[in-house]
């Protein structure tokens, strides 16, 4: 796996690299306890820790933020993190008000077509 984090487009969407001021735009639904049951962490219960959180330098994973074409604000984040060589595991999540509209499913399926056909991965968690 590659060390960049390209930007990825949809029919409606945009996937780029997360940036730092995200963090504003998803803290709500990273801070809701019914969207973050299945987590591997519980809330965030501030703004500051979760912005941390995010983009922490020292994390191996790569992340991009969700945005509907034509607008600035994240509606969501995927992850791709390395477990092997051609390898990784795959996480997203989309922002309460968004959801439902098949975002996860758009965003996801083409980044599951860039892993498999740009980068060659073998396995996908």
């Amino acid at each position: 796996m590659t060390g960049a984090t390209p930007i990825i487009e949809t029919e409606r969407l945009v996937m780029r690299p997360l940036a730092h001021t995200d963090a504003a735009a998803l803290f709500p639904t990273f801070a809701d306890p019914d969207q973050m049951r299945y987590w591997s962490r519980g809330p965030f219960e501030s703004l500051g820790e979760f912005a941390d959180w995010l983009c922490d330098p020292d994390w191996d994973g790569r992340c991009w933020a969700v945005l509907a074409k034509g607008e600035n604000t994240a509606i969501g984040r995927l992850v791709v993190i390395p477990r092997g060589p051609g390898q990784s595991e795959i996480a997203y999540t989309i922002v309460r008000e968004r959801q439902r509209q098949g975002i996860a499913a758009e965003a996801m399926r083409r980044l599951l077509d860039y892993l498999f056909g740009e980068e060659r991965h073998r396995r996908i968690q």
